[in-house]
């Protein structure tokens, strides 16, 4: 996954992974709230919950298209509010 996910660093939507060794991973420092928090801020903001419904949208898009050939070749088994994370 590290080394797929090197490739992404132009992703405004993920953050930078700097270097891998086996099970770890050094990624950049995202301080940000989890999308969960957000969203339960913005619980009677409909629009807000779709702004960030969308950033979320984008940021899969660029991960699915990692190759650029419209196949996506990336798994992703636990993509959720709390491992996703605003920056």
């Amino acid at each position: 996954d590290a080394v797929a996910m090197e490739r992404l660093t132009s992703s405004p939507h993920v953050i930078n992974i700097y270097g891998f060794c086996g099970h770890s991973v050094v990624t950049e420092f995202a301080d940000g709230p989890r999308v969960g928090t957000l969203a339960d801020k913005a619980k009677n903001k409909p629009l807000a919950r779709l702004k960030i419904a969308r950033d979320v949208a984008e940021g899969l898009a660029d991960v699915h298209g990692i190759d650029g050939d419209d196949r996506p070749s990336f798994v992703h088994l636990d993509i959720n509010p709390a491992n996703v994370v605003s920056v």
